[in-house]
């Protein structure tokens, strides 16, 4: 497994060769690095997105959950979107409980914790390392 957390990003130079999983923001789609990323993948059938919460009325991200066959980048260019759009219910809000039922459903062979106060954080940690190591 190669982890990387990217600060920041040049898109135009990214090496997206092989594989590769981005959380990227802003959520809806609208600008910024998760928008240019869009923009770069959305034509390839073996890529996808992953929409995870609430998509605003409007905006790119709730346009896409609908499936069109076309979307416009940025620059004003329509273009087939043959990316897989997949959604999912997910807060950054929840208690354990809610966030065991979610890694259960998902079922995933890594579980990376980045965001929390510190304390909370490792005891998350313990727990998830009781309950899924």
């Amino acid at each position: 497994t190669h982890i990387r957390n990217l600060k920041s990003i040049d898109v135009n130079n990214f090496d997206d060769r092989g594989p590769s999983v981005v959380f990227a923001s802003p959520g809806m789609l609208q600008s910024g690095v998760s928008r240019q990323l869009f923009d770069r993948w959305a034509t390839d059938p073996k890529n996808g997105v992953l929409i995870a919460g609430y998509a605003v009325e409007h905006t790119l991200a709730k346009e896409i959950m609908s499936q069109p066959k076309e979307v416009v980048t940025m620059e004003g260019r329509r273009q087939p979107l043959n990316a897989l759009v997949d959604y999912v219910s997910f807060s950054a809000h929840v208690d354990f409980v809610q966030n065991r039922d979610f890694i259960t459903s998902v079922n995933p062979r890594n579980i990376i914790l980045v965001h929390g106060a510190k304390e909370e954080m490792g005891r998350l940690k313990g727990a998830l390392i009781m309950n899924y190591a």
